[in-house]
């Protein structure tokens, strides 16, 4: 989580209201960033919609958050940060359509960062906000599925996981974690998958599920070799101080 990459911090989450911010330093050569979103992981991995910008250092605020008075009581210092309502910019349901969900979804938030005018850098890792009522317990249960992109390894099981895999971040850190590959037995592909950048990954077969207790684990990388193995994500979080 310390390196500079372009992962914005989930501030806050209430009804009508995503806080989030980025800090100066991973920005510095930056002019601004571009907010996207997503209603599910594939369309956020493949084809996230482009919101709203943010100038560097800026404070952004989204059209019912300035009229509502939505704000949050939050140190902006040194930190680029955006406060948003997801009903601003949802667009209707279209079957096979990506689409910006409504507030009372989850949704996949990823930035990237505007170099010089018009010339941008590829999106950031993908960043998970769920509804405005999920952390109403101490242990909610977060839970996604999706298909690991084909990282066309040639057989090779990669030193670790890096360009074109999916990156993504929970809302907050795992107490336990459950990853299942769904794919047939008989001729689906391997999921690769990590849950630190630079790490070696390990592997769930076609068909089998990989669990782990007790795991701080704040984000996840997948990917796989050969075709797009469909996975599913359970993990119970830590909603506690």
């Amino acid at each position: 989580m310390s390196r500079a990459r372009l992962v914005p911090s989930l501030n806050y989450r209430s009804k009508g209201v995503i806080d989030m911010s980025i800090p100066n330093s991973t920005l510095n050569s930056y002019i601004n960033i571009q907010v996207a979103i997503a209603s599910n992981i594939n369309d956020a991995q493949s084809a996230p919609i482009n919101a709203f910008k943010v100038g560097y250092d800026e404070f952004f605020s989204s059209d019912s958050v300035r009229l509502l008075k939505r704000g949050i009581d939050e140190n902006n210092q040194d930190v680029t940060r955006f406060v948003f309502d997801l009903n601003d910019y949802a667009t209707p349901f279209t079957v096979g359509v990506a689409r910006i969900p409504g507030d009372e979804e989850v949704s996949y938030i990823r930035i990237r960062a505007e170099i010089t005018p018009g010339v941008f850098t590829d999106y950031g890792p993908i960043v998970c906000v769920p509804p405005y009522d999920f952390f109403s317990t101490s242990h909610p249960t977060f839970t996604c599925s999706g298909n690991a992109p084909d990282l066309g390894t040639d057989a090779i099981i990669p030193d670790n996981l890096g360009v074109g895999c999916m990156n993504l971040h929970l809302p907050y850190y795992s107490q336990s974690i459950q990853v299942a590959n769904l794919s047939s037995t008989a001729t689906g592909t391997v999921l690769f998958l990590s849950f630190h950048p630079g790490m070696s990954p390990t592997i769930v077969r076609p068909g089998e599920e990989f669990s782990l207790t007790g795991a701080g684990a704040p984000e996840l990388f997948l990917g796989s070799d050969g075709g797009t193995p469909l996975f599913t994500v359970r993990t119970s979080l830590v909603n506690m101080g």
